[in-house]
């Protein structure tokens, strides 16, 4: 594969150094695209490491090379979404970072913001709030604040552009959602709560406008656990089942509508695991694991179903690894044992496919633990 560096190179000095050819750039665009989604089909992906990462170069030379942003729908909306979001599934967070990098350089040469009444402000807060998620998982949970408030900033602005746009007013309220989690994490209870109810408001008044709307029920649902986490956080464990148990109603609905739709297991899975956690600190262990075990199933087949999705691996492993702490706390260590090795042997594997990944590495970390701590109390 090596001619495509030498195609690229070749070109970069025989081109006119004051721009370079649309038609040249949308056919190396077109190409590109479809090479690196080729590379990141899951039969692919573990062996097309070292290619991803050089076709990602040449990505990033293309776009900057696109002077007068002709490649939009071709190549940088595609590395926004859809690119971004199977190396995210593969757990590649530097991977995604690079290709969210580029595109952010994309967009701030910005000649073309004076012909769109919102320019690319849409586009930025997509950037913005990917790059918190990466921010986040890589441990980094003030910067993950950072750009999670400059996508608020950007979806506040386009809201007071066009406050009827429902899709301006969903992107606000995942930031303030994200806000809050950040806040969470670094100790601002108040500051989380506030932004945890900022996102409640605007996704209710978009409920109530679109009932049928199955993405705002999701937001809901989605906002309704955050707040749940926090009631956790503050040791109201009534209160947060009471929200888990609302967003899992919801989530049920949608499951029920649709079968298929592995987003919907999903949170199905995430759901149980949060009522297992009010059920624990309410001392409730036998329900906390009637809850987890339900998780457990659903996390198994979703990650039977894709061995190459990394968030679905790591689902398994964490539900693993709650149904252990459960059964050490019902004093049965040689279950939770099993439980906890099967969680840890998953564990270690995502930790090996990103060092970078701060919450699989503190995962490995706490299950390698409870596996000596349990050893040692069979033995």
């Amino acid at each position: 594969d090596h001619w495509q560096f030498t195609h690229v190179l070749g070109y970069r000095f025989a081109r006119d150094e004051n721009g370079s050819d649309a038609s040249i750039r949308l056919a190396l665009a077109s190409w590109s695209d479809a090479h690196l989604k080729d590379m990141l089909t899951p039969d692919k992906a573990v062996q097309t490491e070292s290619q991803v990462a050089r076709c990602l170069e040449h990505v990033g030379a293309l776009l900057r090379a696109d002077f007068d942003q002709t490649l939009w729908l071709p190549l940088a909306n595609e590395v926004l979404y859809d690119v971004s979001e199977r190396l995210t599934v593969l757990g590649r967070l530097g991977r995604v970072a690079a290709a969210l990098a580029e595109v952010e350089l994309w967009l701030n040469q910005a000649p073309l913001a004076e012909q769109r009444p919102t320019g690319w402000l849409r586009e930025r807060s997509v950037v913005f709030n990917k790059q918190g998620d990466v921010r986040r998982a890589q441990g980094d949970h003030t910067g993950a604040l950072k750009a999670f408030q400059a996508a608020m900033i950007a979806s506040e602005k386009l809201v007071v552009i066009d406050p009827s746009n429902a899709v301006w007013r969903h992107d606000l309220s995942m930031s303030l959602n994200n806000v809050g989690n950040m806040r969470q994490a670094l100790g601002d209870p108040a500051g989380a709560r506030d932004a945890f109810l900022a996102s409640l408001n605007a996704v209710e008044t978009l409920v109530a406008n679109d009932p049928s709307n199955v993405l705002w029920q999701r937001d809901l649902s989605s906002c309704r656990n955050s707040i749940g986490q926090l009631r956790c956080e503050m040791h109201d464990a009534v209160g947060a089942l009471v929200d888990f148990r609302v967003a899992a109603r919801i989530v049920h609905a949608l499951a029920a509508n649709d079968p298929s739709n592995k987003g919907w297991q999903r949170d199905l899975s995430v759901c149980q695991c949060n009522i297992a956690r009010a059920f624990r600190m309410h001392g409730d262990l036998p329900n906390a694991l009637f809850a987890l075990r339900a998780a457990k199933e659903v996390a198994e087949e979703l990650a039977a179903s894709d061995p190459s999705n990394a968030t679905w691996q790591h689902d398994l492993s964490s539900v693993l690894g709650c149904v252990a702490q459960v059964l050490e706390q019902q004093s049965e260590q040689v279950q939770a044992l099993e439980y906890a090795e099967k969680s840890l042997q998953i564990g270690e594997r995502l930790a090996a496919l990103d060092q970078s990944n701060a919450t699989w590495q503190n995962d490995v970390k706490f299950t390698r633990e409870m596996v000596a701590r349990l050893k040692t109390a069979s033995d």
